[in-house]
């Protein structure tokens, strides 16, 4: 079966798959994660039920045997199956789940779901069973073949190259093509080139000047308040903080010793779940029905604590049109989602400082509820790492 046997309609172009790639690079790596892993996770599943193994491959398994994680990625994710597996079976199993055949060749059939595509590749010969196993990465298990190592060379040449060294190949020959461009038309080229350097470079030399990564200890993030007193936050969503019982001029060390020893850490007001059923005004970060709908965006990740692919903001009405049944956000949600280990927590949180300015949290205060949490709970501070300027 090839191309011609699916509906012309799913089929993506050459142009489908860049744009496809250029919105999730607009997007971010964060915001893509969850619809990638819910969507290998629901194809190894559904296809292990009709007793066809389907491992990862390519990138995506390159990244898991370097990292221990899915790397970031603005295309697709890859499996692969045994050479006697037909693509028909496979697709007729994934259809119901919501997956449309965007490209049908010969050795590739690639399935489409809430904006992601994952490439189904057919092995040169069966796929053995005993020579399959389950990686943990997110907090999720995924199939992976044994003979990893021997795949990826296979793929690459021995040794495969390491990530870091693919994507100084591919800037080399992205900069080798811009200056073929200057040299073919220098008059038109050069001042957009020379523009685009000046603005790396201050971009740069500013993150260099005002940003310094320090580890935050335990008494200092007592010290620490959710926000200025008289930020405009306590206007906006501030009934997120009040319903924790969090007040403008209480450190989060003052909050502690009202809530913590108890073993858990339950908000003292009546939360309400903001009203995710229907998308929000662009962007959502400042959109007034997002903020004033409900109270719990923050009174939920303090009670559940630090979880594995949460999703950000900007992706929020991407999950509303999804096919997850959850609502996001939701008690349902945050219970769906796997916890993270201390180790997990810890290398989160020294990946992704938050961000302070005289005593106040400037960024990234959703990780610093989610440790009240931990504290109120009678758990160990894990040291969080924090910018200033």
């Amino acid at each position: 079966m090839t191309d011609a046997s699916v509906g012309n309609s799913d089929l993506f172009a050459g142009i489908d798959f860049e744009m496809n790639k250029q919105f999730w690079l607009n997007m971010g790596a964060g915001a893509s994660l969850p619809f990638r892993l819910y969507n290998l996770i629901d194809i190894q599943h559904a296809l292990s039920l009709a007793g066809i193994s389907a491992p990862l491959h390519g990138d995506s398994l390159r990244g898991l045997v370097a990292t221990g994680q899915l790397p970031p990625a603005q295309r697709d994710d890859d499996v692969i199956v045994g050479a006697d597996v037909p693509f028909e079976g496979i697709f007729e199993v994934l259809k119901p789940l919501g997956f449309k055949a965007i490209r049908w060749t010969e050795g590739t059939l690639s399935v489409f779901r809430d904006e992601r595509y994952v490439d189904i590749h057919r092995l040169s010969r069966p796929i053995e069973e005993g020579k399959l196993t389950q990686v943990l990465a997110h907090g999720y298990y995924l199939q992976t073949p044994l003979e990893a190592q021997y795949l990826l060379d296979d793929k690459w040449g021995h040794p495969a190259p390491s990530q870091r060294k693919r994507r100084y190949q591919r800037r080399l020959v992205a900069a080798k093509r811009r200056v073929k461009q200057v040299v073919r038309q220098p008059d038109y080229v050069l001042p957009f080139v020379k523009s685009r350097v000046n603005r790396t470079l201050k971009r740069y030399a500013d993150s260099r000047r005002t940003r310094k990564v320090q580890r935050l200890d335990e008494q200092s993030f007592r010290q620490l308040l959710v926000d200025r007193p008289n930020s405009l936050n306590w206007e906006w969503r501030g009934e997120h903080w009040r319903v924790m019982g969090l007040a403008p001029d209480k450190t989060f060390g003052e909050f502690l010793r009202d809530f913590e020893g108890e073993g858990h850490s339950s908000p003292v007001g009546h939360i309400v779940e903001v009203d995710t059923r229907k998308c929000f005004p662009e962007p959502i970060q400042i959109s007034r029905r997002f903020w004033r709908s409900g109270n719990n965006l923050f009174a939920y990740p303090y009670m559940y604590g630090f979880r594995h692919i949460v999703l950000p903001y900007r992706a929020v009405n991407l999950w509303i049109q999804s096919s997850r049944p959850e609502r996001i956000y939701s008690q349902e949600y945050y219970e769906s989602l796997p916890r993270m280990s201390d180790d997990d927590v810890a290398r989160f949180l020294r990946n992704s400082p938050i961000s302070v300015k005289n005593g106040c949290v400037t960024s990234g205060r959703h990780r610093a509820v989610s440790m009240l949490g931990r504290l109120s709970r009678g758990e160990k501070y894990i040291p969080m790492y924090y910018s200033v300027e």
